[in-house]
C-alpha cells in the first residue's frame, strides 16, 4: 500500500510540474515525463505486487497520454525509454508505442497508442483474450489483439502504400507468440487485420486466405518472424510438437522455414523456404561482405 501511495504522489508531482512547464519549453515538459515513465517502469516491470505493477502501468498511461496531447509531439523521439517500444514505417506517417504489463506468470496485458504525423493519437484497447479466431478476425481501436510490436514493414500495395506490424505476446509460462498483422484507415477508423495473406499452389496446410497469422510456440525456444530484406520475404521457423501424445502439445521449431513473398499487392505463402534443415534463416550473402569490420560495421 505504502509503494501505491508513493507512486501516486510521484504522478501527482510529475503532472503538476509537467503541467506548469508546458507552453513554456516544451522539450524541458517533455523529458520530464520521459524520465518519469523511465522510473515508473521499474516498479510495473520489477515489483512482485500485482498492484503496483498495475498502478505503474495506468501510470505510464496516463503521462504517455498528456505528452501526446502536446503540440509537435510527434516530433519527440522519446528515445531515451526502455519499457515501451517505440516502431515507425519506412516513411514515418506514424508510429506505434506498446509496453507489456504482466499481470500474473500466466497472464499478461499490453498497452498501446498510435500516434499519426498530424500530431493526432489513438489509444488501443487490448482484447487479445476475446478474439474467438484470430487470423480471421478484424481489429480496431477498441478490440486490438494487443502485443509488444516490434517491426513495421511498409510495402506497395495495389492502392498505395500499405503497412504490416510484427507483435510479441507472452501468452503463460509455457508457451509465447509471435504475429504478423495488417493496420490502415478504413472509412477514418482504425482497422487491424486484412486478407492479403493467401495461399499458393503448392500450399498443403494453408487456407485460401486469413487476415493475420500467428505461431504459437514454447518459451523455451527461439522463434523467427520477420520481413527480411535480403530475400524480399516474411521469413519464419516451421514449428512441430514437441509431445505428440499431449492433447494440446507445445511446438517448437524443426530447422525449417515457410514465408511469404509479395505478389500482385497480396503476400502468397511459400511452403518451404529453404531445402535444408537449419540453425537459423540463411543469408544471400554476408551482412558485413568479407571484409572483418566492428559491430557498427566500420
Amino acid at each position: 500500500m505504502k509503494h501505491i501511495l508513493f507512486i501516486s504522489a510521484l504522478l501527482i508531482t510529475i503532472l503538476f510540474s509537467a503541467n506548469s512547464i508546458f507552453g513554456q519549453n516544451s522539450d524541458a515538459s517533455m523529458k520530464t515525463i520521459e524520465d518519469s515513465i523511465n522510473t515508473l517502469s521499474i516498479p510495473m516491470i520489477e515489483s512482485i505486487e500485482y498492484s503496483i505493477r498495475k498502478n505503474s502501468s495506468d501510470k505510464i498511461d496516463a503521462l504517455l497520454s498528456l505528452a501526446l496531447e502536446e503540440e509537435n509531439s510527434f516530433q519527440y523521439s522519446f528515445d531515451s525509454l526502455t519499457s515501451i517500444s517505440i516502431q515507425y514505417p519506412q516513411d514515418s506517417s506514424f508510429r506505434f508505442f506498446t509496453w507489456q504489463l504482466m499481470n500474473s506468470p500466466d497472464d499478461f496485458s499490453y498497452g498501446g497508442y498510435v500516434q499519426l504525423e498530424d500530431n493526432s493519437y489513438i489509444k488501443l484497447s487490448d482484447q487479445h483474450y476475446n478474439y474467438n479466431d484470430a487470423e480471421f478476425e478484424r481489429g480496431n481501436k477498441d478490440h486490438w489483439y494487443g502485443g509488444l510490436v516490434y517491426k513495421i514493414h511498409q510495402f506497395k500495395g495495389t492502392e498505395g502504400n500499405e503497412y504490416m506490424l510484427f507483435g510479441y505476446h507472452e501468452k503463460n509460462r509455457a508457451s509465447k507468440e509471435k504475429y504478423l498483422d495488417f493496420i490502415y484507415f478504413e472509412d477514418n477508423q482504425l482497422v487491424f487485420g486484412k486478407p492479403l495473406l493467401v495461399a499458393s499452389k503448392m500450399s498443403t496446410n494453408h487456407p485460401s486466405e486469413k487476415l493475420r497469422h500467428v505461431l504459437n510456440y514454447s518459451a523455451e525456444s527461439r522463434l523467427k518472424l520477420n520481413f527480411d530484406p535480403q530475400w524480399n520475404a516474411i521469413i519464419y521457423d516451421h514449428t512441430v510438437p514437441m509431445n505428440t501424445s499431449s492433447i494440446n502439445p507445445v511446438l517448437i521449431p524443426d530447422g525449417t522455414y515457410e514465408g511469404y513473398q509479395l505478389k500482385e499487392g497480396k503476400w502468397e505463402h511459400i511452403e518451404k523456404m529453404f531445402h535444408e534443415t537449419l540453425d537459423e534463416a540463411p543469408r544471400p550473402k554476408p551482412v558485413l561482405g568479407n571484409k572483418q569490420k566492428n559491430i557498427f560495421g566500420n
